[in-house]
């Protein structure tokens, strides 16, 4: 594992390129230590649904991971250490990949993890029947109908870069017909007293390659492969496969850097009869990239800032990209909403006609932004901003839509919430500034901060939390030691950092960041799709640091996961705060039939469990049980109230 893989330097000018050379070793991006989305689900198995994963499917299977979830869907698949995601890819052929990389189902790495090549992440199917087809007349399947398995991969994406000795694998499982085998790890079966190991075979294999030696081998972002079936061994009504990727953690002298490593991105899943070694020709037009903010600056403002001049905040079209991957040409319908959350705004429709989609064709889908966000609301808005397209016929209409919410809060951000790589310095006082720019007066309350967590939290060191009104001249308006990096057990959920002095105003530019206490990286989470503040030429001109009295710009394109907090006094358990123990706890998270809430006050307890669309679903008062087995799978936002006063709110997924 080679640590050295995390900045990328352009075409500078002279200058940055020497303050590149001379900070070359300061200012480092790593991999994740830990996942944030899946840590907090290590009490919750995804296993537990009303799924019975031991019934055979029958053909064709097909997953393009393109449904809302972190987790391979078990109506495919049987276990979920792969990451189901749509930030780590480059250009995917659809919405959504299944990450694999070196930790599991939980977030964490795994126990056996080394710095030399071990078995990662497995992504194994569920029974499939191919002893028959089980439709129209029932017909055993032979060799004679030309099975054939494919998918897309891609090494690396756009986080850390899987080494040579490090291998993704398909394998396909084979056993004779009177073998009695334990599911289990391990990889034997047994038959009569003999033990037979390696049922699992490989079918496929490729070695680490970094993104830009396998673009540039293949000429592709995703590669398509397809495999043949060729043995009678594998007809039967039991028949599976799985992938799994061969990992290392990085061999460094400095343990704060400890991290996630060797991603390989998977897509577009297919296995079916009737096919050939040419068919790969998909009829099916679909999304590729996600919804993001329709603001021209932030990915979240205040709403009460936002209203100082909503025009000027607002992106006067959007960029949706969508390809047909089929060899006809398509006529597509492209159509784009937004509703207001609240209730009270008016919805807005635009559509923008049937488009011929050429064969093999990306374009982008852009609407134009004829609207201004309207709300009756007085403190916080959301809005749901929906993209579609769509033609007939279409192998897969999953992939067809894309969807957002667009939040209105207390804070101001640059990123989308979903942290890629860690940022950090190794100089002892050295200092991170991010700048901002509020559109009136206001009292900043405090910061939230998102700090990965670092394998044997190897980087909770004191630092001081900052705050400038300028950087030339530097000036200080606030600056406190005893601040320490914190992790919480929410989906990718911040730490807020109150600030102890209730005087301080911010209005225009203004920068918060950290100084350090040690050389150790703090690990501050970084969102590489942001390209907020990036420029070719000078680098990064949000994100400042000073290791040596003078300070630069950045040269990592991204979004720092750091938030100011502005407005009224933030409430004593809104957020994650270093200030109050928190005594509420929400069980099992994901949940399936109960969900457990634990509080010291529950007579006083309310709890709403709100959809995506801001509708309440359910409002339970008292109870430490709550039954949410009529409530159908998906996301959900859980508000715990005591005496009607906030003090929690938490993300909850609900499977079955």
């Amino acid at each position: 594992m080679n640590r050295a893989k995390y900045i990328i330097i352009s075409l500078f000018t002279v200058a940055i390129i020497l303050s590149a050379t001379t900070a070359k070793s300061q200012e480092q991006l790593c991999p994740l230590g830990y996942n944030s989305t899946l840590i907090n689900l290590k009490n919750a198995p995804h296993q537990k649904s009303n799924i019975d994963i031991t019934v055979p499917i029958k053909l064709p299977f097909f997953d393009d991971f393109s449904s809302n979830s972190v987790y391979p869907s078990l109506s495919h698949w049987i276990d979920s250490s792969a990451f189901v995601n749509n930030t780590y890819p480059v250009n995917p052929p659809t919405i959504g990949v299944a990450t694999f990389d070196a930790i599991d189902k939980y977030g964490a790495h795994y126990t056996n993890a080394s710095t030399s090549p071990f078995v990662a992440d497995k992504l194994t199917s569920r029974l499939i029947r191919l002893d028959s087809t089980l439709t129209g007349i029932p017909s055993k399947i032979t060799l004679g109908d030309s099975l054939y398995f494919s998918f897309f991969f891609q090494p690396q994406g756009i986080a850390n870069n899987p080494d040579p000795g490090d291998s993704l694998v398909l394998e396909f499982l084979s056993f004779p017909p009177d073998t009695i085998y334990i599911e289990a790890d391990t990889t034997q079966a047994i038959v009569a007293d003999t033990i037979i190991f390696d049922r699992w075979v490989s079918a496929w294999s490729h070695k680490g390659i970094s993104y830009a030696n396998f673009k540039a081998q293949y000429g592709k972002d995703f590669l398509h492969v397809m495999v043949p079936i060729l043995d009678n061994a594998y007809l039967r009504k039991d028949f599976q496969f799985r992938f799994k990727n061969y990992a290392s953690i990085a061999n460094t002298q400095q343990s704060s850097w400890g991290a996630n490593s060797d991603q390989w991105n998977i897509d577009y899943v297919y296995l079916n009869k009737g096919r050939t070694i040419n068919d790969t020709i998909i009829d099916d037009v679909a999304i590729t990239k996600p919804q993001t903010s329709i603001l021209s600056t932030y990915q979240s403002m205040p709403w009460s800032h936002f209203l100082v001049n909503p025009t000027n905040e607002m992106k006067t079209s959007l960029t949706t990209p969508y390809s047909n991957l089929g060899g006809d040409t398509k006529n597509v319908k492209r159509e784009f909403f937004i509703n207001d959350l609240e209730g009270t705004g008016t919805p807005y429709y635009y559509t923008g006609g049937n488009l011929n989609l050429l064969p093999f064709e990306t374009i982008d889908f852009s609407p134009s932004l004829a609207y201004s966000f309207a709300s009756n609301t007085t403190e916080k808005a959301s809005f749901e901003v929906i993209t579609s397209v769509n033609t007939t016929p279409d192998f897969n209409r999953v992939n067809d839509t894309t969807r957002f919410i667009q939040k209105f809060d207390n804070y101001y951000a640059y990123d989308d919430g979903t942290a890629e790589l860690g940022y950090g310095l190794n100089v002892k006082f050295g200092k991170i500034a991010y700048k901002f720019n509020a559109r009136k007066a206001d009292t900043l309350r405090g910061v939230d901060i998102f700090f990965n967590q670092v394998f044997n939290n190897a980087n909770v060191k004191y630092f001081y939390l900052t705050v400038w009104s300028s950087l030339s001249p530097e000036q200080i308006i606030y600056q406190e030691s005893g601040y320490l990096p914190k992790y919480t057990d929410s989906l990718n959920q911040y730490r807020f950092y109150r600030l102890s002095d209730s005087n301080i105003v911010v209005n225009g530019d203004f920068y918060v960041g950290i100084m350090q206490a040690s050389t150790d990286n703090l690990n501050i989470g970084f969102d590489k799709n942001s390209e907020s503040g990036w420029n070719s030429s000078t680098g990064n001109d949000l994100l400042k640091y000073n290791i040596n009295g003078t300070w630069m710009n950045s040269l990592n394109k991204g979004a720092l996961m750091i938030r100011p907090v502005v407005g009224n006094r933030v409430p004593i358990g809104v957020g994650i705060s270093d200030n109050k123990k928190d005594n509420i706890s929400i069980y099992p998270n994901p949940a399936n039939e109960i969900l457990n809430i634990k509080s010291d006050n529950i007579d006083n307890t309310s709890i709403d469990i709100i959809d995506l669309s801001g509708r309440t679903i359910l409002t339970e008062k008292g109870i430490n049980k709550i039954d949410i087995s009529s409530i159908n799978p998906g996301y959900y936002l859980v508000v715990v109230k005591e005496n009607s006063i906030l003090i929690k709110k938490e993300k909850l997924i609900i499977i079955r």
